[in-house]
């Protein structure tokens, strides 16, 4: 019924306008590419919102109208309204749809880059996403308002609900969804023209950090030596002193350093000394590898050093391993799991693997391959082929055959072993990138370490100094790494000072969140004290859904069947199942609270800057006319005036909405 009415006021809303201004919304999981008025697919009756406490939300309309109304088109949204209080129109963000930079390779057409200037293009349409941040503190329930849509004597206006859950999403730092994106540092400074690791380059590296901190981001790679298969150059250059090679680790630090400022600090700080792009002959080595030097003024260049293996190269190699262990220390980062690696579908040689195992016994590997090894295998590690890994990426998931029994409650994820599933096959497809950003991350129970991986953050096309295009991983390797390239699911673009968002990092955190509330309701009904404190018939109806919701993942995991673009049918039903999980986590939360093995989430603590660059940790938990309130990780709370505040800061506070 609510969606019969908002159609018709919608209908109503439009009339006066004629022709001149035609307003779509648009299903935010239906792809809105530059042909997309000849079927205006995905349209709804209203812009549709749904949020858990402390979450986000994003949804598209799409205005058609000629060229020189659309190249003058403002918009306004009002505050949302519902019966225990309203959101404020700076809760909102009102960004444009576009291709995104000129010049980008794009071998796909979805208008999926988020600017928040018109674009002032020439097409005959241009759609515009709706995207809110719910306060922690925001009560559920229904909120409605309205966005206009103005262009010359022409206007128009578009209803919007809100729903906001019971459910409260935990903040970036407190996930148990663990998300791992890669980050391509190179790409960031050719594009603006800054010295690799230079003042500058970490500054547009910081709109990265804070995207990478939004989906809680907790590893990152660092590269010994330039690595084909990421694409990356050297973050672990080497210096000569008193004529010996000794690892320079002071640009790694800068990096870390400010992505703590931004993210936090990592769970995982992997230190990249092999891959599958090693030149070799089989299993064997050169004699030679190729790293980066770096002389007293911050000059790059190429040079060798002996390959390690040898018993004379292990002081050297013991020094790169050591010189991660006191990064780390002088980070104050004592808890973060070190590894090495990266290990893949290729092993490394027996010879290798000793190697490192000798220097570094409590040091594992990261890995990423189809290899199993044993999941029941208890400890820090597992074994697979001689290799120990601590930190293992399976594409697959348990289960890779349809002739295998469908996962039912648990979804295959109840191994004691840390598993992440990363965003292959069904959950990354070459054609529809936005469907599989949601509910992509299927974890389960109290282990912190599932969740999603694989995918490139600011892996966008770029010329490199050498002259060569393409981003670096497209122009290296063939196979699977090219899926997360050449911009069609990276999920950031340039933008004029660092990176911003795509469609597919708020369908990303939107996915997380999802990923969040199954998390908490399978927490509790795999207790039987928990399932105990929910109503008589209500543990089997959640199993129920759950089982539904499995099996339709399951199903979209298979190869042979990645055509299937569907979500749960269509629109209304996708809406009104993620609802559903919303409302059940609630349930499952509070029984979690009550036992006390959860906390109500607070607001997030991040790095705040004042007009003198001092940088502090600090929580938003309320505004007053010019100033801010902030609480600092110690509890303490402070108002501070607007004008102390850093510019980006300011304008943080006060996100465009598309004047």
């Amino acid at each position: 019924m609510l969606h019969k009415i908002l159609f018709l006021t919608l209908q109503v809303l439009l009339l006066p306008v004629g022709a001149a201004l035609r307003v779509t919304p648009v299903f935010p999981l239906h792809e809105i590419s530059e042909s997309w008025p000849e079927s205006r697919g995905g349209a709804v009756d209203s812009v549709n919102l749904l949020a858990p406490v402390n979450g986000t939300a994003s949804a598209p309309f799409v205005v058609e109208a000629s060229p020189d109304l659309l190249r003058e088109m403002t918009l306004r949204i009002s505050p949302a309204a519902g019966p225990d209080g309203t959101l404020p129109p700076e809760t909102f963000q009102l960004r444009y749809g576009a291709a995104g930079p000129s010049g980008q390779e794009r071998p796909l057409d979805d208008l999926d880059v988020l600017l928040e200037e018109n674009p002032q293009g020439n097409a005959s349409f241009l759609p515009v996403w709706v995207t809110v941040r719910v306060p922690h503190d925001q009560p559920p329930g229904t909120y409605r308002g309205e966005i206009e849509v103005r262009a010359g004597t022409h206007q128009t206006r578009v209803p919007y609900v809100l729903v906001v859950s019971p459910f409260v999403m935990p903040n970036p730092g407190e996930l148990i969804t663990h998300v791992s994106l890669y980050q391509s540092p190179e790409a960031v400074a050719w594009h603006y023209g800054v010295p690799l690791w230079s003042d500058a380059h970490l500054e547009k590296m910081e709109a990265s950090f804070r995207m990478l901190g939004r989906v809680g981001q907790r590893h990152l790679n660092l590269f010994v030596y330039p690595d084909a298969y990421f694409g990356n150059t050297a973050s672990i250059p080497f210096r000569m002193e008193n004529g010996r090679p000794r690892p320079d680790y002071r640009h790694a630090f800068r990096y870390l350093q400010r992505f703590g400022e931004h993210a936090g600090p990592l769970d995982v700080l992997s230190i990249v000394v092999w891959s599958p792009a090693l030149p070799r002959r089989g299993n064997v080595l050169p004699d030679k590898l190729e790293v980066a030097f770096v002389d007293d003024n911050g000059t790059f260049r190429p040079g060798t050093l002996p390959m390690y293996g040898p018993p004379e190269t292990k002081a050297l190699w013991t020094e790169v391993i050591d010189g991660a262990r006191t990064l780390l220390r002088e980070l104050g980062w004592n808890d973060t799991l070190l590894t090495i690696g990266v290990g893949s579908d290729l092993r490394p040689d027996p010879d290798t693997v000793k190697f490192f195992r000798d220097i570094a016994p409590d040091v594992g590997w990261y890995l990423l391959t189809h290899g199993r090894g044993d999941p029941r295998e208890q400890g820090d590690r597992m074994e697979i082929r001689s290799l120990k890994s601590t930190y293992y990426v399976s594409p697959f998931g348990p289960f890779r055959s349809r002739s295998e029994e469908r996962p039912a409650l648990l979804g295959g994820w109840d191994n004691e072993f840390r598993r992440i599933s990363s965003a292959r096959f069904g959950l990354l497809t070459p054609t529809r990138p936005l469907i599989n950003y949601r509910t992509t991350a299927e974890g389960i129970l109290e282990d912190p370490w599932r969740g999603l991986t694989g995918l490139g953050l600011d892996f966008w096309s770029v010329r490199a100094p050498d002259g060569r295009t393409g981003s670096p991983l497209g122009r290296h390797v063939p196979g699977w790494p090219r899926m997360h390239t050449n911009n069609n699911k990276a999920l950031a673009a340039p933008g004029p000072d660092g990176a911003i968002g795509t469609t597919r990092f708020e369908m990303l955190l939107e996915g997380i969140q999802e990923s969040e509330a199954r998390i908490t309701l399978e927490r509790v009904l795999g207790n039987a004290t928990h399932r105990r404190r929910l109503p008589d018939g209500r543990a089997a109806e959640m199993e129920a859904y759950l089982k539904d919701r499995v099996n339709h993942r399951y199903a979209l995991l298979q190869e042979e069947i990645q055509g299937d673009r569907s979500l749960w049918v269509d629109a209304e039903t996708a809406y009104t199942r993620a609802l559903q999980l919303f409302t059940y986590a609630a349930e499952a939360q509070r029984i979690l609270i009550a036992a006390g093995e959860l906390k109500t989430p607070g607001p997030a603590l991040r790095t705040w800057t004042d007009v003198q660059g001092r940088r502090i940790q600090a929580a938003l938990v309320g505004r007053g006319p010019g100033t801010v309130r902030l609480r600092l990780a110690n509890g303490q709370e402070y108002d501070i005036p607007l004008t102390q505040l850093s510019e980006a800061d300011r304008a943080r506070l006060n996100p465009p909405t598309a004047p």
